[in-house]
Order: C-alpha cells, then sequence, then structure tokens
C-alpha cells in the first residue's frame, strides 16, 4: 500500500524510487514491531530492522524498474512512463513529423499544450491527452504540402483539385494516421483517439465550395 499510494499517477522513475524508500521505511517499521512481538534482543532486532527492510525497498525499485516494460507489453496497459517515452522528439513518427511536415508538427504540438489543460480542468488523463495530440495529425505525413499548415508561401495544393478530392483528402488522413500508428506499434488508447479527431461530420467547407461550383445545388449528395 506504501509502495502503491506513493507511486500511483506518477510520471517520472524518481518517483518509483522515492516509492521504493518508502516500501523501506514501512518494512522496517512493520519489522521492528513483529521483533518486538517475538522478544528478540535488541542487537538482532536492529539489524533485521536495517537489513531486511533496506532489502525489501531495493528489490521491489529494481523489481518494478526491470518489470515494467514486461508488464506494459504483456497486459497491453498505458503506463505515464511509456507515454512519456512516446513524447520524445527521437521517436520515429514524431521526427519524421518535425521533418517532413514541421507546420504539422507545430500545430499538433499546440494543440497538446491546449488539450492538457482542457483534460486537467475536467479530471481526465491529461498526459494521455496530450500525448495523443502529438500523434493525432501523423496522416498528413503521406501528402503533407496538401495541408496549408506545411505551404511555405501559404497557398494549399487543395484549391487547385475538386471539392470531392479535397475532402477526400483531407478525410484520409485520418484513416491513414490509425495505419501508420498501428504499425508503429502507438498504443491503442492514442489510435482510438487518431481514428476520431475529426468525428463522422460533413466537411462542410468542401461541400459548400461544391454546391457554389454545381448549377444545381441540388446535384451535391453530402
Amino acid at each position: 500500500l506504501a509502495g502503491y499510494f506513493y507511486s500511483v499517477k506518477t510520471h517520472d522513475r524518481d518517483s518509483l524510487m522515492r516509492a521504493g524508500i518508502t516500501v523501506s521505511i514501512s518494512s522496517m517499521f512493520m519489522i521492528f514491531i513483529m521483533s518486538l512481538l517475538h522478544q528478540t534482543e535488541i542487537r538482532t532486532l536492529l539489524i533485521d530492522t536495517l537489513l531486511y527492510g533496506t532489502l525489501i525497498g531495493f528489490i521491489t525499485f529494481v523489481m518494478t524498474t526491470g518489470l515494467l516494460p514486461a508488464y506494459e507489453k504483456i497486459f497491453n496497459v498505458v503506463t505515464p512512463h511509456k507515454l512519456l517515452e512516446l513524447s520524445n522528439p527521437e521517436e520515429l513518427l514524431l521526427k519524421r513529423l518535425l521533418i517532413e511536415a514541421p507546420g504539422t508538427y507545430h500545430h499538433s504540438i499546440m494543440v497538446g499544450n491546449l488539450a492538457e489543460t482542457a483534460a486537467e480542468a475536467v479530471g481526465a488523463d491529461a498526459l494521455l491527452t496530450r500525448i495523443a495530440a502529438y500523434y493525432h495529425d501523423i496522416g498528413k505525413l503521406k501528402r503533407p504540402y496538401f495541408f496549408i499548415e506545411n505551404q511555405i508561401h501559404g497557398s494549399s495544393q487543395l484549391n487547385d483539385v475538386s471539392p470531392t478530392l479535397a475532402s477526400l483528402v483531407v478525410s484520409s488522413h485520418v484513416k491513414d494516421g490509425t495505419e501508420m500508428a498501428r504499425q508503429a506499434g502507438v498504443p491503442e488508447e492514442i489510435v482510438t483517439m487518431i481514428n476520431e479527431h475529426h468525428g463522422t461530420c460533413l466537411i462542410s467547407f468542401f461541400y459548400q465550395q461544391a454546391q457554389a461550383d454545381s448549377k444545381s445545388r441540388s446535384e451535391v449528395s453530402e
């Protein structure tokens, strides 16, 4: 219980070390009480308390740190430590985004900051929300220059294609992102957010554009 309460919802490895120290102190207290109840001589009592208490905390810390990656993999659990690893700019997908679509990368970081603040306000998992935001637009890596944030001169290539094709390009980055994330082994919780981040509504901008281009507005199917 001491280890749990000191390590739950922690975001760094140092917290596991502090949890190990807490386990040591708790163990020393319990060993001391049990030794007193068994009327152990004072010298043995002190040695047992310090030696075994320290050993229990150390083994707890080492086993937790060593087994955590296996635990995450076997039980498909997303821990804060795994999420922090995914936030590393050296992660393959984030590095590609930074190099191939820098505008989208900057946009994703900004969305992450906003989403984290919103998640904190409603009591949601702020870290998971922020990391998911970093990855939400990775599908744009397939066609980065079709999106205006990656255009040097601020003009999108979508202006040169029909509204129907433009809407397909925009919506396809969601499907592409979902596939790329799964191939890269990104946790399913983040893949779900990538898949849902555009909702299921009509892309109204291109629909209105198609209506404007059409002779009869009734001919344009939503």
